[in-house]
């Protein structure tokens, strides 16, 4: 069975650690993670 579109971005959003892998994404993508802006933010939405 194919997950719908709902099921799919419920899951990704409910995963463990969700925070961490999205901030060491920012890290490895040369931003300060102490300092975002919501320009910053906007890579990774």
């Amino acid at each position: 069975m194919n997950p719908d579109g709902n099921d799919v971005i419920q899951t990704h959003h409910t995963r463990v650690n969700l925070d961490e892998i999205i901030l060491a994404a920012l890290e490895k993508a040369g931003q300060d993670v102490h300092c975002l802006t919501p320009e910053d933010l906007a890579l990774i939405d």
